[in-house]
Parts: structure tokens; sequence; C-alpha cells
């Protein structure tokens, strides 16, 4: 502000985060992240074969196969979700982009008299981010994701 700059913040929130990862996609980044094969294999296990159910009160669900998501209220579930979303600043024009669990923020800066300028760089990075989601299979919660101008 003190050099008449304008920095917009786009803050986005993915639907159902922890629960829309994809088990192949994410043991493909832990390989290329460098986690060996015995560690791969162990993750494989970790995340096959997993079942839950609702219990409300006295009624309870039948047991599901979950056949995607990471699992939540445990050690690794935040850490398998950052290691999966981790890629996504290379995947951005501008690597400006600040992770922190399942809350991501896109920022960019301009000059007050750039204002289309910073319109037309947050919409190349949303964008790009769209582009990383469809190939991650991952959705971005419209109702919650917002942009602001300062």
């Amino acid at each position: 502000m003190d050099d008449d700059k304008v920095t917009c913040l786009t803050f986005i929130d993915f639907k159902k985060a922890f629960d829309l990862i994809n088990h192949k996609t994410l043991l493909k980044k832990l390989a290329i992240y460098g986690v060996d094969g015995s560690s791969i294999a162990w993750f494989t296990l970790y995340l096959s074969d997993r079942k839950q159910f609702v219990k409300l009160n006295e009624y309870v669900s039948t047991c599901q196969v979950v056949s995607q998501g990471v699992p939540q209220g445990l050690i690794l579930g935040p850490l398998l979700f950052i290691t999966f979303i981790n890629d996504m600043p290379l995947h951005m024009p501008d690597p400006n982009v600040e992770i922190y669990a399942d809350d991501t923020t896109l920022a960019r800066s301009a000059s007050i008299d750039k204002l289309p300028v910073l319109t037309r760089m947050i919409n190349q990075d949303l964008i790009c981010l769209e582009r990383w989601c469809n190939e991650n299979g991952m959705v971005i919660n419209t109702s919650k994701t917002n942009v602001n101008r300062w």
C-alpha cells in the first residue's frame, strides 16, 4: 500500500479435500519424491481395502470400502494430503502459492494503475489451478473460495 500497490489474495478451499485423494496418483507422487519401493508397498497396504461406517445413536450403517481419500484424525492424513498437493505451485505461472494443510492462498501484487493486468494474472492463476485440479481429481469449493483485494 505504501508503494501504491494492490495485493490480490485468492483463498482456495478444496471440496472434501482429504476424501478426494486418488491413491494411485498419491503413490506415484510419493515415488517421485524419492520414497523407496518397500515404503510404497507399505503405503499401498495402508491405503488399500479401508472400510468405514457411520454410527448415529443406535443406527449403524453397513461397512463400505473406501477407494480414495486419506484417513483423517491420524498424523499420516495431513502429511499425505500435503504430499499430494505439494506439486501444485509447479503448475502455476507465478509460484507465489502458500499451502497450509488444506488451505491454499494465491497472491499477486500490482500498482493501482495496473488493476486490469492484476485481474488477468489472477484469472490465469485460476485457470492453471483448475487444470491442476482436473489432472489430480481435486474440486474447488467455489462457495468457500474468495478473492480479496487490498
